[in-house]
């Protein structure tokens, strides 16, 4: 009879699986050209510089409209957040 994991060891093997990903974030960013680093900063860039045209105007226009969103409508809601719980 095959036993379940507990909650905690499966909580512990997602917080190791999430360590491998979040290392490979910060090795890609190290390791990467000026593309790949400005990338990180501007959403769709990487995509637009190697010639994926629509991904990248689709990524840049989300961007864009969070932007928006949160410097127009989102920033008056900050003041409100230690009434939070």
């Amino acid at each position: 009879m095959k036993q379940k994991k507990s909650i905690f060891r499966q909580a512990a093997d997602f917080l190791r699986w999430l360590g491998k990903d979040i290392a490979e974030i910060f090795t890609t960013f190290a390791e990467g050209d000026g593309k790949t680093k400005l990338s990180y900063l501007i959403m769709g860039f990487g995509q637009l510089s190697r010639g994926q045209i629509v991904r990248g105007v689709t990524f840049l226009g989300l961007q864009l409209l969070l932007n928006f969103y949160f410097f127009s409508f989102g920033w008056g809601y900050l003041k409100d957040i230690g009434t939070l719980g």
